[in-house]
């Protein structure tokens, strides 16, 4: 007989890139019709294993052998289960994203749900599937929704729009923008003019601060030609002192021997 062309059923775990061990038989834990690892194994009354849900949708023929079978008289396979549960691991299925994790196929679903970094989030913003690590990257920088000030913010704008409608905003609001730029041109013009005031007004009394300035070293130049003066006057005073003082040492010495002699 003509074997039965199947229709695969669409199985994620299809997807999944799995360690087996060396010597492990495909169809110990290989669904023949979804091509992923058994989930609820049952065995068929021919002897062939499927998943309970692939069974349910072959017709009643066995694609392996294309014996009929009973569809009510399906029997869990506890040998294809425990092959699933003991010997099939898998990378996690965001292994090409940067997940390294590799673990028992039965556990990728908790994995995906609680722990892998690189599942897919929505974000609360723009709604778009993003990997969990990435997360906070896409809020800072590629949220289209992402809240953002309008590129004239700095001249008054107030307006604070998603990031993808900043473009259309700044288009639209060209004569308010052009206004606010005008303002701040004569804000800064006047605050320019009271800065060159100021200035002029500060170089003035610069210049009389340099005249006052000449003027105290001018007298400090004379000061200190009076005061070479009285220090040379000092110095030939001292001088005097002490030839007084030989003088009259030697004085003394005379009236010394003159007061022997008597």
């Amino acid at each position: 007989r003509q074997r039965q062309s199947v229709s695969i059923r669409m199985c994620p775990r299809k997807h999944f890139e799995y360690v087996i061990p060396a010597g492990t038989r495909e169809d110990d834990w290989r669904c023949p019709a979804c091509h992923a690892y058994y989930e609820d194994p049952v065995c068929l009354s021919c002897g062939d294993t499927f998943c309970r849900a692939c069974a349910a949708v072959i017709g009643g023929i066995c694609p392996k052998c294309n014996d009929k079978f009973n569809e009510k008289q399906l029997f869990p396979s506890r040998q294809a289960q425990n092959a699933v549960a003991d010997k099939v691991q898998c990378h996690c299925p965001n292994h090409a994203l940067g997940c390294e994790r590799v673990m028992k196929a039965l556990d990728v679903e908790q994995h995906l749900r609680s722990v892998c970094e690189w599942r897919e989030e929505e974000c609360d913003q723009c709604h778009q599937q993003v990997p969990r690590t990435h997360m906070d990257t896409h809020k800072q920088l590629l949220c289209a929704r992402k809240p953002m000030a309008c590129g004239y913010a700095d001249v008054g704008c107030p307006t604070r729009c998603a990031q993808e409608d900043l473009p259309d905003h700044e288009r639209d609001g060209v004569a308010a923008h052009m206004g606010l730029l005008r303002q701040r041109l004569a804000d800064t013009s006047a605050a320019l003019g009271q800065t060159q005031g100021v200035l002029a007004q500060t170089r003035a009394d610069l210049g009389q601060n340099t005249e006052e300035l000449a003027q105290t070293c001018g007298a400090l130049g004379l000061t200190q030609a009076q005061l070479a003066q009285t220090t040379a006057a000092q110095r030939d005073t001292a001088a005097a002192l002490g030839q007084t003082q030989a003088d009259l040492t030697q004085a003394k010495a005379e009236l010394t021997q003159a007061d022997a002699a008597l």
